[in-house]
């Protein structure tokens, strides 16, 4: 009885053990096109995260070109002082796609993010310069980003002439308290239309005229919005922005 136990014991432990033997490429192979899938999928993802378009009109379409990386270089704090919001230099190591992204791109893509080429933005005959700004967007067709003051009422009244020879050297001779309160002029600009035929993007600040329209089924933000009685104070980005992402119009 004993040696019958015994025999019945080595032949359940064998049968188990050339099941297990079967198995074991049957595993192999599900870990191999684990390991496959795994790394097909990684590839999927991070194809196409690094983008560009050259127009507005492509942006619209959603027509974008595939880059291989993308690099973002910020500005020095002093800089981003002067620059206000357009802080970053984009670059993708191919030089004669790195000449198209310095003037002619109009948007990068990073995964997500939205950046738009400041370089052919204007508003009130005056730009921005050199450099990519983070931008929303808002509504079907726009998009909405935060940079410093231009245009007539940073100028003061001065004439151009005037205004960018101070903006030329002034940021050599200027004061602590001049840069940071060229900081605290960050508004908001929605871009919404293309180029005219001379290669400019016309840009609209939010001021209290195109905020009201903005909310005018929202009786409520609208409110809110002219609490603070100051018009200077009221089209500060930090005050624009949060009343903007509550009606839901940024995405």
């Amino acid at each position: 009885m004993v040696v019958k136990e015994i025999i019945s014991t080595f032949a359940t432990q064998t049968k188990n053990k050339v099941k297990k033997d079967c198995l074991l490429p049957i595993r192999m192979k599900k870990r191999f096109y684990f390991v496959l899938l795994t790394a097909f999928v990684a590839v999927v993802n991070v194809s196409g995260q690094y983008r560009y378009c050259l127009s507005y009109q492509d942006f619209c379409n959603n027509k974008w070109e595939e880059l291989d990386n993308l690099h973002f270089t910020q500005r020095t704090k002093n800089e981003q002082m002067w620059w206000g919001g357009n802080v970053f230099t984009v670059t993708c190591d191919k030089e004669p796609i790195d000449k198209i992204l310095k003037k002619q791109a109009f948007a990068v893509m990073y995964y997500d993010s939205i950046y738009v080429n400041c370089y052919n933005l204007w508003f009130q005959d005056d730009r921005f310069g050199k450099g990519y700004v983070k931008a929303r967007r808002i509504g079907n067709r726009s998009l909405i980003f935060v940079n410093r003051t231009i245009g007539q009422e940073a100028r003061g009244g001065q004439n151009m002439a005037t205004f960018f020879m101070f903006g030329a050297i002034g940021a050599a001779i200027a004061s602590a308290s001049d840069s940071k309160r060229l900081m605290k002029q960050q508004v908001c600009y929605i871009i919404s239309k293309g180029a005219d035929e001379k290669g400019r993007i016309e840009i609209r600040m939010v001021n209290d005229d195109l905020i009201s329209k903005m909310l005018n089924d929202n009786g409520e933000l609208l409110r809110e919005y002219y609490d603070e009685e100051e018009e200077k104070l009221r089209i500060h980005a930090s005050r624009v922005m949060p009343i903007l992402q509550k009606s839901g119009l940024i995405k």
